[in-house]
């Protein structure tokens, strides 16, 4: 049984890059957060500093070349620009209250290696 200590800490590690965002509205938000000691790292950096540890916290990665990972080999993960696909939502959480439950959406998809349970390459599809 998991014993979660209250009095530790709150840590919150932030990755982002990739489409454009305002970086001060973004670095005001993590200032914010008083009640956590926020790290903010840029991807690809994190993938970078982390390591193997980075596809075990997200749940998978993006393989900028080939590489094994868990033990099983991946080619490199590519990218798809300006796909029109449905989309699905899975499970319930209140950000995705009043969005349907299958729209299509053009963008973007990344195939990743995953492994969370719930995650679904594009490249598959």
């Amino acid at each position: 049984m998991t014993i979660i200590n209250y009095a530790a800490p709150s840590r919150l590690l932030a990755i982002a890059r990739g489409h454009p965002y305002e970086r001060e509205a973004f670095a005001g938000l993590l200032q914010g957060l008083d009640e956590f000691d926020v790290c903010h790292v840029e991807q690809p950096a994190a993938q970078r500093c982390l390591g193997p540890q980075y596809a075990e916290i997200v749940g998978g990665r993006f393989h900028y070349r080939e590489a094994n990972l868990r033990g099983q080999h991946w080619p490199d993960s590519g990218y798809r620009q300006q796909v029109t696909h449905t989309v699905s939502k899975i499970g319930s959480h209140p950000v995705t209250e009043g969005i349907p439950e299958r729209f299509a959406i053009t963008d973007e998809l990344v195939p990743v290696s995953g492994f969370c349970g719930r995650c679904h390459s594009a490249a598959a599809q």
